[in-house]
Parts: structure tokens; sequence; C-alpha cells
């Protein structure tokens, strides 16, 4: 984000104080001095406009922050990317989901929050019944965060999405969520990718994948997976599983898996993109042709590295207009191909 002078921070406090109609929408990429915190506190008090505001690469709220996000009830969504909030500050932010009632989005990514303050945000979101988007990416949470966001799924009922990306999350974890995700209803977006999950992870996710109904999107890119994941994984997409964009970035797939996730397209009608980027497969990309002559629905295949002859014929596949209309419903989805050529 481009950071801001403190004269072009302090122009738009005063219009915000003023309750400026046009001001909606206010980034602050910059550290505010005390007299400009007190500016901005201030327009919290008085602006009935105001509904999105980041705080991307400023300074850590203060207490008084705090208490006037708290109080405040026409922001909904709220940005705190790198505010160097660490598990104080998640102890303030856990304090604001539990007592705000407007908020419906919420950006705490990087910020060192550790297990101890991601465990602090998770137990608020047992009671929160407004917010709908956390991403909370990027804060070290381990197992001890995961345990917590696993118990948080299991009571929460208003959270789609949630970002639990670079957290050192382990097998531990991903099967907490893959039980919690059993009677979550509400979930529909998880992100795991980059955590330390394996094979037994995986597995666990797959089979939760054949009974959950909502989960729509799931990113396990960079986690560790043998034949026995992907064979799990295959099986859920060939039970036609309710998930539509599956994200497998990196994750060791061999030849011989990669057909298997080709021939389970042939019986799935739900799966819309499925991202196969940095797996050595290029054996497989015959198979994943003769099945997308048969499945009318995955609409963005990324896939890596094969020859011009491949990739024009996999993109004359998916650019078929009768394909988008049928892809579950997404009768404006646009086709897509990410396929990088071998040089």
């Amino acid at each position: 984000m481009s950071h801001i002078t403190l004269d072009e921070a302090r122009e738009l406090l005063q219009a915000l104080c003023e309750d400026d109609p046009a001001l909606t929408d206010l980034r602050l990429p910059v550290y505010l001095p005390t007299e400009l915190e007190m500016k901005l506190i201030e327009g919290l008090g008085r602006s009935t406009h105001l509904v999105s505001l980041s705080l991307q690469d400023s300074s850590t709220p203060s207490d008084s922050l705090f208490k006037a996000l708290t109080e405040n009830t026409y922001i909904t969504s709220l940005d705190l990317t790198e505010t160097f909030l660490n598990p104080s500050g998640g102890a303030h932010v856990a304090t604001l989901l539990r007592e705000n009632r407007s908020l419906q989005k919420i950006d705490v990514q990087q910020n060192n929050l550790c297990s101890e303050g991601g465990c602090l945000i998770m137990e608020a979101l047992q009671t929160n019944a407004t917010l709908t988007t956390l991403d909370i990416s990027l804060n070290d949470l381990k197992d001890d965060g995961g345990a917590a966001a696993a118990r948080m799924l299991r009571i929460n009922t208003t959270l789609t999405h949630l970002d639990l990306s670079y957290n050192g999350i382990t097998d531990v974890s991903a099967q907490l969520l893959s039980a919690a995700l059993l009677q979550n209803t509400s979930l529909t977006h998880l992100n795991l990718y980059a955590n330390r999950i394996e094979n037994d992870g995986v597995v666990s996710l797959a089979k939760m994948l054949t009974h959950n109904s909502t989960l729509v999107r799931l990113d396990l890119g960079v986690s560790t997976m043998t034949s026995e994941g992907a064979t799990a994984l295959t099986a859920a997409i060939g039970a036609n599983c309710a998930l539509r964009e599956l994200c497998l970035i990196d994750v060791g797939l061999r030849n011989l898996d990669a057909i298997g996730l080709a021939n389970a397209l042939k019986t799935n009608t739900n799966l819309t993109l499925l991202d196969l980027e940095r797996n050595h497969i290029a054996e497989a990309v015959l198979s994943f042709i003769d099945a997308l002559k048969v499945n009318t629905t995955l609409v963005t295949l990324d896939v890596t590295h094969y020859s011009r002859h491949f990739a024009e014929e996999l993109d004359a596949l998916l650019s078929d207009p009768r394909r988008a209309a049928q892809a579950a419903g997404e009768a404006d989805t646009k086709p897509a191909i990410c396929i990088p050529l071998a040089q």
C-alpha cells in the first residue's frame, strides 16, 4: 500500500470529523502521531458514513482508538495488517469482536499475534454473530491457535471466510478443523496455504469434504502429501463433493496422482477451479484433456510447463462458452487457464 503524507492524512481526518458523506472508505497507511490519532478517534465518533477503515502499515492502535472502534456502529470492514499488534493487541481485537455489532470483515494478518493472541480472537468469535471474514494469516498461531479455530467453528454460525495461511499449523490442527467442519454449516472458504500440514491432515480434510455441503473453496497449497492423500482427495472429487475450488500448489503430486484427479473430474459436476501449479505432472496432461471432454463445469485449470500444443488444446476445451454456462450455476463465469508454456 502506498504511504501518504501527514498533511494528506490530516485533510482526510478533517473530512471524517465533518462527516463528509463522500468519505466512506478511509485508508491511512502512515504513522499517526498522537495528534492525528486523536483526530481519528474524534472522527469515528462523528462520522455516520464511513464503512471501511484501513490502518495497514500504520502505527499500533492505542487503547483509546480500540475503544472508539469498539463503540463505532457504522464500520463494517477494518484492516489492521502489519500494525504491530502482538499478543496484547490480540486481546484488544478480541474485545472489539465481543462488543462490536457492525463489523463484518477484519484483517489482522502479519501482526505476530502468536498462539496467545490468536486464541483470544477465536474465543471471542464463539459469541460474535456479525463477522463473516477473518484474515489472520502470517501470525505464528501454531497448533494452539489452530485448535482454538476448530473450537470456534463448532460454535460460530456466521463466519464464511477464514484465512489461516502461514501459521505453522500441523496435522493435529488439520484433523481438528476437519472434525469441526463436519458440524459447521456456514464456512465457505478456508485457506490453509503454506502451513506444516502433511499426509494425515490432508486425508482428514479430504474425508471431511465428502460430508460437508457448505465449503466451496479449500487451499492446501504447499502441504506435503503422498499418494494416500491424493487418493483421498480424488475420492472426494469423484464423489462430487460440494467443493468448487481446490488449490494444490506445490504439494508434491506425482503423475499417477494427477491422473487419478483427472479421472475424478469425469464424474464431478461442481468443481470450477483446480490449481495444480508447481507439481511435476507433465505426463498427466493427456488425462486432463480426456477428462475435459466429459466434464462440463471446470473453467479454470492451473498447470505448469506443457507444450504449446497441449496448452492450446486445453485452452480450447476450457474456453467453450457452453462450459462456462453450465459451471455450477455460474453462467457469467469467464473461462480461464493458467499454463506457463515451456520455453
